[in-house]
């Protein structure tokens, strides 16, 4: 196992948060721990690269290692999805996507998790993501995305499950669906 080794070494660096290399070892550090099943940490260390961006933009660093750290933190939150997926939930994310990288940002993360969710096969958690985004903003531009969403993966499972050609079955499923909202 390759990722044991670096992780220890990116471990060594991360230890010192004056370095410049900090941020950068947490988020390799991160991804060594997801690579190795250790979801939970990874996330907790994708956390602290995101913080230290933080601190680096609210002190107006702008050398190259605060400006390093303010990218890779940009990086961590994007790649934050992926992480929590694994070892949060529907029902929580809003509030803990709320509480690491502010209300301003949060939508966005929650429509990511969405989609990551339904490409992933986690359908019951993406319609759950959907809907809350529907809830929170009805009058969007993308609700009926978001909606056309679920009832995309209703219909395809509705049609899987019955062993029904989806060219017979789509039409069927979306009158069955359109009346259950």
């Amino acid at each position: 196992n390759r990722w044991q080794p670096a992780l220890i070494h990116y471990t060594k660096v991360s230890e010192n948060q004056r370095s410049q290399l900090y941020s950068f070892a947490l988020y390799k550090a991160a991804w060594c721990q997801y690579k190795m099943g250790q979801q939970k940490k990874a996330l907790a260390s994708l956390v602290g690269v995101i913080k230290a961006g933080r601190r680096a933009k609210g002190a107006s660093d702008s050398s190259q290692g605060g400006v390093s750290r303010i990218r890779l933190a940009t990086e961590a939150i994007g790649d934050m999805i992926v992480f929590y997926a694994e070892v949060g939930n529907a029902e929580g994310a809003r509030g803990y996507f709320r509480r690491i990288v502010g209300e301003r940002s949060v939508y966005g993360l929650l429509e990511k998790l969405g989609y990551f969710y339904s490409d992933t096969g986690a359908k019951t958690s993406a319609r759950k993501v959907f809907r809350e985004l529907i809830e929170w903003r009805p009058n969007s531009a993308k609700a009926f995305d978001y909606q056309y969403q679920i009832v995309n993966m209703l219909a395809f499972h509705f049609c899987w499950r019955n062993r029904t050609p989806m060219s017979r079955c789509a039409m069927r499923t979306t009158a069955i669906f359109s009346k259950t909202g």
